[in-house]
């Protein structure tokens, strides 16, 4: 699925504070996220039936279940993403991909 035009989407790290980010789909089932100098692979799947998602990050050796709409928090919780600014990013595309999987089906 290369060649599928970047998504822009809003990511708020405090009300005064807003930066965009770019969700990607790649061929490999993966998407890739920019935003805040930062560039990240993020892997995401169902597991199994508890509403919880598997979220992958290569380039930082994290993963972690998460719930179905995280927030930047589930994702330094869960994830080990130390940065608060990368976890609103990756919580952002995470929500964006988590939507876009459950209504392509």
């Amino acid at each position: 699925m290369t060649g599928v035009a970047p998504v822009a989407i809003p990511v708020v790290l405090s009300r005064n504070t807003p930066w965009p980010i770019t969700v990607t789909r790649q061929a490999d089932g993966g998407y890739l996220v920019n935003g805040r100098s930062s560039e990240y692979s993020v892997y995401v799947r169902q597991a199994g039936t508890s509403g919880e998602w598997l979220a992958s990050v290569p380039e930082i050796c994290r993963c972690g279940l998460v719930p179905a709409d995280p927030t930047g928090a589930d994702i330094r919780n869960y994830c080990g993403v130390d940065s608060q600014a990368d976890s609103r990013t990756i919580a952002a595309a995470v929500n964006y991909i988590i939507q876009e999987l459950t209504s392509h089906g």
